[in-house]
Formats: structure tokens, sequence, C-alpha cells
């Protein structure tokens, strides 16, 4: 079985911020769209190990809010609805990265199993992958949401096994 991670391995993070930078009204956001898309990634992340680290768990989607809103504020962006709202709109929805549909359908071919490990809820990760256009190749999809910790908690692995 291989299993890979989504977000980052599978899912473009950066693609909500690339297309939403390319939209109509979204000039602020052009001009930061790198630095948002990276700090923004960068503490989702970290909120996700500082969780683990305390010994506690939000939904992934809470974090994944709170690392935008944060990242709004520090390029003085936060009172810019449009904005925040199109970035979470798109993140629900990231697009593959353009090499993964042609690799996991042929692995899937060789006779493969696949399966996906992600810090997403099970509705996060189904959703996810359903729009990227590639859930129909994996055999599970397995969350850390079961366990309430997040990766690179040694425990999270042990779900895989």
């Amino acid at each position: 079985m291989f299993v890979f991670d989504a977000y980052g391995t599978l899912l473009d993070v950066d693609a909500a911020a690339r297309e939403a930078a390319a939209e109509p009204g979204m000039e602020a956001l052009k001009e930061n769209r790198l630095p948002i898309a990276k700090g923004w990634r960068e503490r989702q992340l970290r909120y996700s190990w500082l969780c683990s680290m305390m010994g506690e768990y939000e939904d992934f989607w809470e974090l994944t809010t709170r690392a935008l809103d944060a990242t709004l504020e520090e390029h003085r962006l936060v009172s810019d609805n449009k904005i925040r709202d199109r970035l979470l709109s798109l993140y629900s929805e990231l697009s593959a990265y353009e090499e993964v549909p042609e690799v996991v359908a042929n692995l899937k071919a060789a006779g493969h199993k696949l399966a996906v490990l992600s810090n997403a809820s099970p509705s996060m990760l189904a959703k996810a992958l359903e729009a990227a256009r590639i859930s129909e190749w994996f055999d599970e999809l397995l969350s850390v949401d079961v366990l309430k910790c997040y990766k690179p908690t040694p425990v999270v692995y042990q779900i895989v096994t």
C-alpha cells in the first residue's frame, strides 16, 4: 500500500492564493500572494504542531481558518472579508498538483492499494480529494481526527499499520 499526505503532497496548497489573486478585485492579494500563501501554510502547520505538543486538538479547518486570519492580519488585509472568504472557499477545493492524477492512476492500474493519511477531518479530506478529482483512486482516507492529535505525533502513523 502507498500512503500519501494530502495537503502539500497531493493537493497544491498555494493554489487558493494563486487562483484568487488572478481574479478581478483582488489587487491587494495579488501584491502579496506569495508571502500570504507561504505564511498561511507555515502557520497552519505550526498551529497543528503546537496543539500536539500541548495535548490539545481542534478541527483542522479551524486551524486553517485561524492561520489565514493571522496571516491576513500580518499583511493588513484582515478587514478584507472578500479576500478571506474567497481564499477559504478555494482552499476547501484545492486542485491536485499537475502530475498527481497520472501518478495515482498508474499506481492503481499496477494493482497497488492507495491511501491518504491527513491532518484534515474525514469530511474535509473527502471533499478536498473529490474537488481535486482524485478520490476514485484511493482505497482508504485516514484522518488524525480519530486520535485527536496531529502529525508528526508518532501514534498518528500507527493508523496506517
